[in-house]
């Protein structure tokens, strides 16, 4: 029973993912995309732990959802940008896949973890708009 109630939890998580990135979308782009998940994993950084530099260019849209945010753990990094985000529990952060991003070395010996994805915009949507 806990094993189904993690994978609601999970989905709930990614339906509200999805319908975010709609959202932004729509103020983006004056029009409501829908996209599906094109893929979807967790990283776990603790103590020495950080994420290289990269970007997800072969995606349409990207998202991190911070699952949990000890105090001082290591933020994500928008390289180009020059913008650090102060991980909180419970953020969900919406970016363009070109954006190169990574976090640095983390200083505390508490989990931060991260649930990730890269989205594309669902076929059904493009049919929809083309004349």
């Amino acid at each position: 029973m806990l094993f189904r109630s993690k994978i609601v939890t999970f989905n709930n998580l990614t339906k509200k993912v999805l319908k975010a990135a709609t959202e932004f979308s729509k103020l983006e782009y004056k029009v409501p995309i829908e996209y599906d998940v094109k893929a979807c994993w967790a990283n776990t950084l603790t103590e020495k732990d950080y994420i290289q530099p990269h970007n997800h260019f072969t995606s349409d849209l990207c998202a991190t959802y911070f699952l949990t945010a000890p105090e001082n753990s290591s933020p994500l990094h928008f390289i180009e940008a020059d913008e650090y985000i102060k991980p909180e529990q419970d953020l969900l952060i919406i970016y363009y896949p070109h954006m190169m991003h990574g976090s640095p070395s983390m200083h505390v010996n508490e989990k931060r973890i991260t649930v990730n994805y890269n989205l594309k915009i669902k076929s059904e949507f493009i049919y929809s708009i083309l004349p």
